[in-house]
């Protein structure tokens, strides 16, 4: 019997991060994308709010007997159903919006992700998993406004039986078997000796933190898990880059990621070349609990940490992505610019602003137009905050993610140029003093792919969320 067992969540996220690995056959530029966990697919799909290549994987839970079992462990099988919308009016290829053309496209997304998720992937199943069939015959349907693509596969997998829960706190020794995924944890086979001030010196799988300490009260169980909190362990990675990677289970590193932890303004750890400069002395290594960090707080008018040339984070395609890891420590009473890089009004350029009410907006426009997308975010509370911008101007879209929801928009203009310096900080009117421990920017065609999934995986490894 094999030894190793898993779980439904587990494989549903393998399969989730191998379809959006895929690289299409055709219109490369629309790469598949998980939509958002806490959105109803059909719902999404019955209202358009959708891209191409947007999918959704589901446990049918069809489970049927046990066919193999013993006190560790049992062999379960169940359906995934996977569901891909293709938006009726999309080019599908050379200009081609027909039926016809939709059809070519959906058929060479099956054949991709049946060779990726069935039994030609057995290579790449989850460890545990024993199989997965494609079952559906007649795998697409038409709906009103798009046309979907419904795959089901037969899927067997170990899990465990039983499961000794046991408490720790203080000093205790205790081996374990331990496994835990990239978005929160730290996967570890072997044996683990841990106490209230103890290393873990199991044979992590993630070398660039080397021996995680352990310590506190500690919950574990025979299958056990434990969320880690490590803002400074992701900068201080010898490629943060990767280790950014690596936890939100995203395939591409930003093009540039700033360090806000440290003393003097904000270290760049990717090119290494574009540090930001303390402007007006923002507040610096601020310790902040919820944070889990020495963050910087902005709390002036004019405090900022500023570029030293305006070519830095000057976007070159016409979809980027902004990252922003802090909190707001007060409530905003007027508009702030938290993270930016614009002139005038309409904004010539990106913003990311605290408006007068508990939420945030994200604002891109091109010097003559401006759109605007919002979402809730908790001002003047411990919440720390991972938020999300996306702005895709080959899909007509700007988005917005937060630990509260998400929100996107339409956009009427492509390219988006700023000759302003890029900064952290520098608001218009006085507003909500706020904290920021680290900012990311992608900018490159592969942020399209970039969504909640991906926020909510970094939250979590953080102890955020």
């Amino acid at each position: 019997m094999a030894t190793d067992t898993t779980t439904v969540e587990t494989i549903r996220g393998n399969m989730e991060s191998l379809v959006r690995g895929l690289t299409p056959s055709s219109r490369t530029d629309l790469a598949f994308r998980a939509a958002v966990q806490d959105q109803d697919f059909a719902e999404l799909v019955e209202a358009g709010q959708f891209k191409p290549r947007t999918f959704d994987i589901e446990d049918l839970g069809s489970y049927a007997a046990t066919e193999v079992s013993d006190l560790q462990k049992e062999l379960m099988r169940t359906t995934f159903e996977v569901r891909i919308a293709y938006p009726k009016g999309t080019d599908y290829g050379g200009g081609r919006t027909t039926r016809r053309a939709a059809m070519d496209m959906i058929r060479e997304d099956l054949h991709l992700i049946d060779a990726a998720l069935g039994i030609r992937g057995a290579g790449s199943y989850s460890a545990g998993q024993t199989h997965s069939i494609r079952q559906s015959k007649d795998p697409i349907v038409e709906t009103e406004s798009a046309w979907l693509l419904v795959l089901q596969f037969d899927v067997g997998f170990y899990r465990t039986v039983q499961v000794a829960a046991n408490t720790y706190t203080g000093v205790a020794d205790f081996a374990l078997s331990l496994s835990m995924s990239a978005a929160g944890r730290r996967a570890a086979v072997g044996t683990a000796a841990i106490s209230a001030s103890a290393t873990a010196t199991a044979a992590a799988t993630r070398t660039a933190f080397g021996v995680a300490s352990i310590s506190g009260a500690l919950t574990m169980t025979a299958a056990g898990s434990i969320a880690v909190t490590d803002l400074p362990g992701i900068l201080g990675a010898a490629d943060p880059g990767q280790e950014l990677i690596d936890i939100m289970e995203f395939g591409t590193a930003p093009t540039l990621m700033w360090d806000c932890t440290v003393a003097s303004g904000a270290d760049e750890l990717i090119t290494g070349t574009d540090d930001l400069s303390d402007k007006n002395s923002p507040t610096k290594q601020l310790t902040d609990a919820t944070l889990g960090a020495d963050v910087t707080q902005i709390d002036a008018d004019s405090e900022e940490m500023e570029a030293a040339s305006s070519s830095v984070a000057d976007i070159t395609t016409n979809s980027f992505a902004l990252l922003w890891v802090g909190r707001f420590d007060t409530t905003a009473t007027g508009n702030r610019s938290v993270v930016g890089k614009r002139a005038g009004w309409p904004l010539n350029g990106y913003e990311f602003n605290a408006p007068t009410a508990n939420y945030v907006t994200f604002t891109c426009g091109d010097g003559t137009t401006n759109s605007t997308v919002s979402v809730n975010v908790d001002h003047g509370t411990t919440n720390a905050q991972v938020v999300l911008m996306l702005y895709d101007a080959t899909a007509n879209s700007l988005e917005i993610y937060s630990r509260e929801g998400s929100s996107t928009n339409g956009v009427t203009f492509g390219s988006i140029t700023s000759t302003q310096l890029f900064s952290i900080g520098k608001n218009r009117q006085p507003s909500a003093r706020y904290r920021t421990g680290m900012v990311a920017l992608w900018d490159t065609s592969a942020a399209e792919s970039l969504g909640e999934t991906e926020r909510s995986n970094l939250a979590t490894f953080l102890g955020y969320e």
